[in-house]
Protein backbone atom coordinates (compact mmCIF):
# COMPACT_ATOMS: atom_id res chain seq x y z
CA UNK A 1 0.00 0.00 0.00
CA UNK A 2 1.01 3.57 -0.80
CA UNK A 3 2.89 5.84 2.24
CA UNK A 4 0.60 9.05 2.42
CA UNK A 5 0.45 11.19 6.04
CA UNK A 6 -2.52 13.55 6.08
CA UNK A 7 -2.44 13.59 10.25
CA UNK A 8 -2.01 17.61 10.18
CA UNK A 9 -5.11 17.90 8.01
CA UNK A 10 -7.14 14.87 10.41
CA UNK A 11 -6.27 17.20 13.27
CA UNK A 12 -7.15 20.26 11.56
CA UNK A 13 -10.64 18.56 11.34
CA UNK A 14 -11.27 17.16 14.36
CA UNK A 15 -8.88 17.79 17.02
CA UNK A 16 -11.14 21.37 17.56
CA UNK A 17 -14.26 19.15 18.76
CA UNK A 18 -12.43 16.82 21.24
CA UNK A 19 -13.83 18.79 24.14
CA UNK A 20 -17.64 18.63 22.81
CA UNK A 21 -17.56 14.27 22.54
CA UNK A 22 -19.20 12.21 24.49
CA UNK A 23 -19.02 8.77 23.71
CA UNK A 24 -16.22 6.68 21.85
CA UNK A 25 -16.80 3.36 20.16
CA UNK A 26 -15.25 1.06 17.75
CA UNK A 27 -17.51 -1.20 15.21
CA UNK A 28 -15.88 -4.32 13.64
CA UNK A 29 -17.02 -5.27 9.93
CA UNK A 30 -17.22 -8.59 8.84
CA UNK A 31 -14.08 -8.27 6.43
CA UNK A 32 -11.06 -10.14 7.27
CA UNK A 33 -7.97 -9.14 5.80
CA UNK A 34 -5.16 -11.59 6.22
CA UNK A 35 -3.60 -12.74 3.27
CA UNK A 36 -5.45 -10.46 0.90
CA UNK A 37 -4.14 -8.18 -1.99
CA UNK A 38 -4.09 -4.71 -2.02
CA UNK A 39 -6.72 -4.80 -4.51
CA UNK A 40 -8.76 -6.40 -2.24
CA UNK A 41 -8.38 -5.15 0.64
CA UNK A 42 -9.14 -1.61 -0.89
CA UNK A 43 -12.79 -3.31 -2.26
CA UNK A 44 -13.29 -4.20 1.26
CA UNK A 45 -12.26 -0.32 2.37
CA UNK A 46 -14.72 0.73 -0.21
CA UNK A 47 -16.97 -1.60 1.26
CA UNK A 48 -16.59 -0.90 4.76
CA UNK A 49 -17.15 2.88 3.57
CA UNK A 50 -20.44 2.37 2.10
CA UNK A 51 -21.57 0.58 5.57
CA UNK A 52 -20.32 3.44 7.88
CA UNK A 53 -22.33 6.03 5.39
CA UNK A 54 -25.11 3.93 5.94
CA UNK A 55 -24.45 3.60 9.69
CA UNK A 56 -24.26 7.10 10.27
CA UNK A 57 -27.26 8.43 7.93
CA UNK A 58 -29.22 5.70 10.71
CA UNK A 59 -27.85 7.52 13.67
CA UNK A 60 -28.69 10.77 12.47
CA UNK A 61 -31.87 9.91 11.76
CA UNK A 62 -32.68 8.15 14.80
CA UNK A 63 -31.60 11.08 17.02
CA UNK A 64 -33.02 14.29 14.55
CA UNK A 65 -35.19 12.46 12.20
CA UNK A 66 -35.90 13.45 8.68
CA UNK A 67 -34.34 16.90 9.50
CA UNK A 68 -31.35 15.19 10.11
CA UNK A 69 -30.38 13.92 6.40
CA UNK A 70 -32.10 17.36 5.05
CA UNK A 71 -29.56 19.84 6.79
CA UNK A 72 -26.17 17.19 7.96
CA UNK A 73 -25.01 20.21 10.14
CA UNK A 74 -28.10 20.91 11.39
CA UNK A 75 -27.37 22.26 15.27
CA UNK A 76 -29.11 19.40 16.90
CA UNK A 77 -27.66 16.05 14.48
CA UNK A 78 -25.22 14.37 17.21
CA UNK A 79 -21.45 14.90 16.23
CA UNK A 80 -19.68 11.76 14.62
CA UNK A 81 -16.44 11.48 14.04
CA UNK A 82 -15.66 8.40 12.13
CA UNK A 83 -11.94 6.39 11.22
CA UNK A 84 -11.23 3.61 9.22
CA UNK A 85 -8.53 0.95 10.70
CA UNK A 86 -7.48 -2.26 8.75
CA UNK A 87 -6.62 -4.06 11.69
CA UNK A 88 -3.27 -6.26 11.90
CA UNK A 89 -2.74 -7.16 8.46
CA UNK A 90 -0.69 -10.62 9.76
CA UNK A 91 -3.79 -11.74 12.20
CA UNK A 92 -6.60 -13.97 10.71
CA UNK A 93 -8.51 -12.47 13.39
CA UNK A 94 -8.07 -9.29 12.78
CA UNK A 95 -10.87 -7.17 10.53
CA UNK A 96 -11.61 -3.97 9.05
CA UNK A 97 -12.96 -1.47 12.02
CA UNK A 98 -13.83 1.94 12.56
CA UNK A 99 -13.56 4.15 15.72
CA UNK A 100 -15.88 6.39 16.15
CA UNK A 101 -16.15 9.44 18.65
CA UNK A 102 -19.89 10.68 19.46
CA UNK A 103 -20.77 14.31 21.04
CA UNK A 104 -23.77 16.84 20.85
CA UNK A 105 -26.38 14.62 22.66
CA UNK A 106 -28.57 14.88 24.90
CA UNK A 107 -27.24 14.76 28.58
CA UNK A 108 -30.02 12.45 29.56
CA UNK A 109 -28.86 10.18 27.25
CA UNK A 110 -26.86 7.14 29.56
CA UNK A 111 -23.87 5.04 27.89
CA UNK A 112 -26.36 2.31 28.23
CA UNK A 113 -28.83 4.24 26.00
CA UNK A 114 -26.29 4.63 23.45
CA UNK A 115 -24.67 1.41 23.45
CA UNK A 116 -28.01 0.07 22.43
CA UNK A 117 -28.39 2.46 19.64
CA UNK A 118 -24.50 1.80 18.43
CA UNK A 119 -24.76 -1.89 18.63
CA UNK A 120 -29.09 -1.63 16.76
CA UNK A 121 -27.43 0.70 13.84
CA UNK A 122 -24.34 -0.80 13.43
CA UNK A 123 -25.45 -4.90 13.63
CA UNK A 124 -28.54 -5.16 12.80
CA UNK A 125 -29.21 -2.08 10.36
CA UNK A 126 -25.67 -1.82 8.73
CA UNK A 127 -25.00 -5.14 8.86
CA UNK A 128 -21.70 -5.54 10.75
CA UNK A 129 -19.79 -7.88 13.51
CA UNK A 130 -21.29 -7.87 16.62
CA UNK A 131 -18.29 -9.32 17.94
CA UNK A 132 -15.80 -6.54 20.09
CA UNK A 133 -17.98 -3.97 19.86
CA UNK A 134 -16.62 -1.47 22.31
CA UNK A 135 -18.35 1.88 23.30
CA UNK A 136 -17.69 4.18 26.66
CA UNK A 137 -18.22 7.43 28.02
CA UNK A 138 -15.45 9.93 26.91
CA UNK A 139 -13.10 11.52 29.05
CA UNK A 140 -13.15 15.25 29.31
CA UNK A 141 -9.62 15.44 26.79
CA UNK A 142 -9.94 13.07 23.95
CA UNK A 143 -6.97 14.47 22.43
CA UNK A 144 -5.07 11.31 22.36
CA UNK A 145 -7.70 9.13 21.13
CA UNK A 146 -8.28 11.51 17.95
CA UNK A 147 -4.53 10.88 17.52
CA UNK A 148 -4.80 7.12 17.69
CA UNK A 149 -7.59 7.39 15.12
CA UNK A 150 -6.20 8.61 11.90
CA UNK A 151 -2.47 6.87 12.83
CA UNK A 152 -3.54 4.65 9.99
CA UNK A 153 -3.60 7.43 6.98
CA UNK A 154 -0.02 6.14 6.25
CA UNK A 155 -1.05 2.66 5.47
CA UNK A 156 -2.95 4.75 2.19
CA UNK A 157 -5.70 7.28 1.31
CA UNK A 158 -9.06 5.04 1.87
CA UNK A 159 -8.07 4.84 5.58
CA UNK A 160 -8.31 7.47 8.84
CA UNK A 161 -10.33 10.16 8.85
CA UNK A 162 -13.94 8.99 6.99
CA UNK A 163 -15.06 12.53 6.24
CA UNK A 164 -18.24 11.19 4.44
CA UNK A 165 -19.21 9.77 7.11
CA UNK A 166 -18.43 12.27 9.69
CA UNK A 167 -20.94 14.68 10.70
CA UNK A 168 -20.19 17.96 12.30
CA UNK A 169 -23.25 20.15 13.61
CA UNK A 170 -23.37 24.21 13.61
CA UNK A 171 -23.49 24.41 17.38
CA UNK A 172 -20.45 21.97 17.74
CA UNK A 173 -18.75 23.98 16.00
CA UNK A 174 -19.32 27.19 18.10
CA UNK A 175 -18.84 25.39 20.82
CA UNK A 176 -15.64 24.12 19.94
CA UNK A 177 -14.68 27.67 18.79
CA UNK A 178 -15.83 29.11 21.98
CA UNK A 179 -13.86 26.59 24.28
CA UNK A 180 -10.59 27.94 22.74
CA UNK A 181 -11.15 30.91 23.08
Amino acid sequence: MQFINENKRDNLIVLPYSKVIQFVAVGHTHMHIKDKTDAQINVMLVNAQKSARFFSRKFLQFFNGRKALKDMSHQNNPLIISHLHTGNLNNASSTIHYHFAFGNLNNCITEEDIKLVFEDLWVNSARQSNKKLWLQQATTDNRLWLNYGHRENKHGNLLGLDIFSTCIPHNAYATSISSTL
